[in-house]
């Protein structure tokens, strides 16, 4: 498996917010760093390509997720994507959003925002349609 493909496969994984439980406390997963061989070094030492970020609400649910990579030229963390999520009074999901960062402009640039709406009974009532948000200056 290339390792784009597995960072991907891995971030989708990630975003479905580990649980660990330990006795009657749960421990949550607040980030990862995932490293590979440091191209920039002949010895082949290992070095930090990316670090995933994970947020809660007090209910334990998701509610901010990043990742940053590292900038081979400068030898630093960069953010790249970030996903927010939102939820109802009732704790179903009722929003998420999804970011990019834009390194000239050095902002958060929306890619996407999805709604979710549920019937009476808490079903979904359809599957969430990308929509895009107009930027706010």
């Amino acid at each position: 498996m290339k390792t784009s493909a597995y960072l991907k496969v891995s971030f989708f994984i990630l975003s479905l917010a580990v649980v660990i439980p330990v006795g009657a406390t749960k421990l949550r997963l607040d980030s990862m760093v995932v490293h590979g061989p440091d191209t920039n070094d002949s010895t082949g030492i290992i070095g930090i390509d990316s670090k995933f970020e994970f947020e809660y609400n007090s209910f334990g649910q998701l509610i901010h997720q990043s990742m940053s990579s590292t900038n081979t030229d400068r030898n630093v963390l960069e953010p790249k994507e970030s996903v927010v999520f939102v939820y109802d009074s009732k704790g179903r999901m009722s929003s998420d959003s999804s970011f990019s960062w834009n390194t000239d402009k050095k902002q958060w640039v929306l890619g996407s925002y999805n709604e979710y709406v549920y019937d009476s009974k808490g079903k979904i009532l359809e599957p969430p349609t990308p929509m895009t948000k107009p930027e706010i200056s």
